[in-house]
């Protein structure tokens, strides 16, 4: 099976999920006489900061990488969000990108103190600039998209904020793929191009995406 199937089939499935999944939570609050005010949620992401801050400082970066989102509640079970990403990977990369996601909560987080169960299905983008130093500076970037399916647990951490602290690990599994050819500084040859440059920025494949964020609802 070819890798614009496969793609095609995920991005089928996240549609999916985005329009069932909030329809499927609007009939259960319908029938329901619970009069909870929808509510939001801001995050960051923990796993980011304490991982890349180290390998940034040690490589001679400025930034490390800072992940924030976004989540409004639109009933009991259902929300939608925003993620923004922006920082240095490495003294020599930056990264910059941002995603769309919906959740279905499989419990009344808005209801109840009990941990929460969620699935999420997200949209994503970013773009990668690598600087290289080969008789001169060479840029080279990458515009990519990606194709998410997230399950997380929504973790209240502390019974005198109102559990307005919340914890929130997550497990998924995306696929990346190029949104335009990669591309190198103009002003270079082309044996000056960065052939390990280019090779990791244009790589199309599977990967694990992971969440520790700590979040704040109001």
């Amino acid at each position: 099976m070819n890798h614009h199937l496969i793609l095609t089939r995920f991005f089928r499935l996240l549609v999916a999920l985005s329009l069932l999944l909030p329809l499927q939570s609007f009939a259960a609050a319908s029938d329901s006489s619970a009069t909870s005010k929808p509510g939001s949620i801001i995050r960051v992401d923990m796993l980011a900061a304490c991982f890349w801050i180290p390998i940034s400082t040690l490589n001679g970066g400025t930034t490390a990488p800072l992940l924030l989102s976004g989540e409004q509640f639109l009933n009991k079970r259902t929300s939608v969000g925003a993620e923004l990403q922006w920082g240095k990977i490495l003294s020599d990369q930056r990264q910059r990108g941002g995603s769309l996601q919906a959740r279905y909560y499989f419990f009344d987080l808005l209801q109840s103190h009990h941990d929460a169960l969620y699935v999420s299905p997200r949209l994503r983008y970013r773009a990668v600039r690598r600087e290289t130093f080969d008789n001169g500076r060479i840029f080279t970037s990458s515009s990519q998209g990606g194709a998410e399916l997230l399950i997380g647990w929504q973790i209240p951490l502390d019974d005198s904020l109102h559990h307005r602290m919340v914890l929130d690990p997550g497990l998924g599994v995306g696929y990346w793929f190029r949104l335009r050819p990669d591309r190198t500084s103009a002003r270079q040859p082309e044996y000056f191009r960065d052939p390990i440059a280019l090779e990791m920025l244009s790589t199309q494949n599977w990967q694990m995406a992971l969440r520790i964020g700590l979040g704040y609802q109001f």
